[in-house]
């Protein structure tokens, strides 16, 4: 029996939280980040990240897709996976987790704005989780 085990999420306690609440549009069809730079980004150039790829993905990867949409006029963080738990301790954890890569994609592409895409249930659980983040770390400072 193996003694030591991953717990996933480890590496995101006490990243940071946006600065403003983000930024949430229509779901769209959005190049993945891993695509080339081509002709159809003449007029924009904008490139989608997977919520489900930055979690699943190790340090040296994150710093990886960072530098793939660091050109990019518009980049969207793709809410592709939301949990199927109703338990509140399990939503706000995650969204929480959500959140804190909307702020490492922002701090690493220089403030960059960054656009999520998600259902409506998905902004209502990450304004709340904000929200929540916020007044607690106002009342820290007083």
């Amino acid at each position: 029996m193996i003694s030591t085990y991953k717990l996933l999420g480890v590496e995101w306690d006490h990243a940071p939280l946006p600065l403003n609440f983000p930024i949430f549009t229509e779901n769209r069809m959005i190049e993945s980040y891993t695509a080339d730079r081509n002709l159809f980004d003449l007029v924009k150039y904008e490139r989608r990240v997977n919520i489900s790829e930055i979690f699943s993905s190790s340090p040296d990867k994150l710093k990886t897709m960072s530098d793939a949409v660091k050109e990019c006029d518009a980049v969207y963080i793709n809410i592709d996976y939301e949990p199927f738990s109703h338990a509140k301790d399990i939503r706000s954890f995650y969204y929480l987790r959500v959140l804190q890569a909307i702020a490492y994609f922002e701090n690493s592409l220089n403030n960059k704005t960054i656009m999520v895409m998600g259902s409506e249930l998905a902004k209502e659980e990450c304004r709340e989780k904000w929200n929540d983040k916020k007044v607690q770390s106002e009342s820290n400072k007083k």
